[in-house]
């Protein structure tokens, strides 16, 4: 929602995917608004709740199931098209017009907030783009409690998210709900993310999108029309699925880079609040209520349909990543598990340290000083730090390789299970933390 710079006020659906919606039992209600109304009046904010409300009754009374208000119902946010917003001309920004991409994500997240008070006991969906709010990544790895706190912990002025990137514009004596005539809202309670806003439990992250939002069965896979040798669009070339934990795939660069069909992401999201997937099957130790993850496509043909098994992957993923567990690797025979053990200390463990880390370049955080053999099935990397006060070196944490024997072998001899090479992190607040682009380093 939030609507453009008020261009194009209409809506067209396809009659197929009303006949489906009416086919599953549903009804379709839209309401808009522009981004300017959302903006600048109040009456227009406080709409949005209102409608969403009427909405939930007159569904609740429909199906008459005993549910409470909002109790089976969800919410989907989203800003995806405000990047594609015309950039402001020159003369226009010269004579103060307001950008109307910053009116757009203003409006968005006033009515995302709006919205998630009604919607308080269902799911809430945020979808983002994966280089949109990781700076509010690293806060919640920091911080787990971030996304239960209170409204006046949630406005602009910290972490990261939109509202960095939107002017300052708080005037003088300004406070709460209030815009002037600049055409932005200048209060002081604007949320610092799309997630804030709605309280998200949910945060679906999406790559470079491709596809074309279309529903019509006129709609062809076929470019071109049908040639001798005919050749199929994106959507149809890259139908499979894989869903990641976000954190995984952080880098010290500050953009991250994989394609994701919009038609995905729609179908992921819609079956994440509607519980067509069961999101409630996570094994994770955090105390994070927000689940964030990654959907980009791959290239197959076939229609992905293993979204429960896919989920359960990811929360596996997760739950190895409570544990510190960052590599696990099965092989099936070692004859002498010690010498394994001293291999990997005194063979591969330098000239991983020497090679894959330039470690005279690394001028600031944590870094790999040396391996250490502390048992016949165990190696440790060890990881310091250089205290700027002091100008000692101080532990900063390690990275634990353990040699696990399988099905029960007994003293190192190999019972027929193979063996199992995994590697965790142990105190590793600062581990990684280098000013240095080590980007997945795992050598396996």
């Amino acid at each position: 929602g939030g609507g453009g710079g008020g261009g194009e006020t209409s809506v067209i659906l396809a009659s197929s995917a009303l006949q489906q919606i009416q086919k599953m039992g549903g009804t379709i209600s839209i309401a808009g608004a522009t981004a300017q109304s959302l903006v600048q009046d109040q009456d227009s904010r406080t709409a949005v709740a209102t409608y969403l409300s009427q909405q939930l009754l007159n569904n609740n009374n429909n199906n008459n199931n005993g549910n409470d208000g909002g109790a089976s119902s969800s919410l989907i946010c989203c800003l995806d098209g405000v990047e594609n917003v015309p950039e402001l001309e020159e003369e226009e920004r010269k004579q103060g017009k307001p950008d109307p991409k910053v009116v757009w994500t203003q409006g968005v997240l006033l009515a995302a907030r709006e919205a998630a008070k009604v919607v308080a006991n269902g799911k809430r969906v945020c979808i983002v783009s994966i280089n949109d709010e990781m700076e509010e990544l690293s806060v919640n790895d920091k911080d787990d409690d971030d996304n239960n706190d209170d409204d006046d912990e949630e406005e602009a002025g910290g972490g990261g998210g939109f509202a960095l990137n939107l002017p300052k514009l708080n005037v003088f004596g300004s406070s709460g709900d209030e815009a002037d005539n600049s055409g932005y809202y200048t209060g002081n309670d604007l949320p610092q993310s799309l997630s804030r806003a709605m309280k998200a439990d949910m945060k679906l992250r999406y790559g470079s999108l491709f596809g074309i939002p279309e529903s019509s069965p006129n709609f062809s896979g076929l470019i071109k029309g049908p040639l001798k040798n005919p050749t199929l669009c994106e959507e149809y070339q890259q139908r499979l699925v894989r869903l990641d934990v976000t954190s995984t795939m952080k880098k010290t660069s500050k953009t991250i880079d994989f394609t994701t069909c919009r038609h995905v992401v729609g179908e992921a999201a819609a079956l994440m609040a509607t519980s067509a997937i069961d999101t409630t099957t996570t094994t994770t130790t955090s105390s994070s209520s927000l689940q964030d993850v990654s959907i980009s496509s791959l290239p197959g043909l076939e229609k992905f349909d293993t979204w429960q098994e896919e989920w359960n992957r990811v929360q596996e993923q997760q739950s190895q990543l409570d544990r510190g567990l960052v590599f696990s690797q099965p092989f099936a025979s070692v004859p002498d598990v010690n010498r394994l053990s001293q291999w990997l200390c005194q063979k591969w463990g330098p000239a991983v340290l020497t090679k894959e880390y330039d470690l005279a370049s690394i001028r600031s955080g944590a870094r790999p000083v040396a391996c250490t053999q502390t048992s016949e099935t165990q190696v440790e990397i060890v990881w310091q730090t250089l205290n700027p006060q002091t100008y000692q070196s101080e532990p900063a944490g390690k990275l634990v390789l353990d040699i696990v024997a399988n099905n029960n072998n007994n003293n190192g001899g190999d019972g027929g299970g193979g063996y199992t090479l995994t590697a965790t992190r142990q105190n590793n607040n600062n581990v990684g933390g280098s000013s240095r682009n080590n980007n997945n380093n795992n050598n396996n």
